[in-house]
């Protein structure tokens, strides 16, 4: 029987979602500070955006590698099984 692994018991991915959420909150700039613009985009936006990329490739690579199941073995993979339009 295969290992299942759940990244919900696992600190590191909760340390990563933690960090990746307080950087997506703009909330660390003081109030009434001028920020900077970098190429006419404050640098708390750019931050904001660059903290979303990183959080949708966080969720990829938990979701692809630390997240186990026996789904594979049990249903077979989606290679096996043609699509709605009969191709595979």
């Amino acid at each position: 029987m295969p290992r299942m692994s759940e990244p919900v018991r696992k600190r590191r991915v909760w340390i990563g979602f933690a960090l990746l959420f307080a950087l997506i909150n703009p909330w660390y700039f003081p109030a009434g500070m001028t920020t900077p613009l970098i190429l006419g985009v404050p640098l708390w936006a750019i931050i904001v955006l660059v903290a979303s990329l990183a959080l949708s490739v966080f969720i990829t690579w938990v979701v692809m590698t630390q997240w186990h199941t026996d789904s594979d073995e049990r249903y077979g993979t989606s290679e096996d099984h043609p699509n709605r339009d009969g191709e595979a």
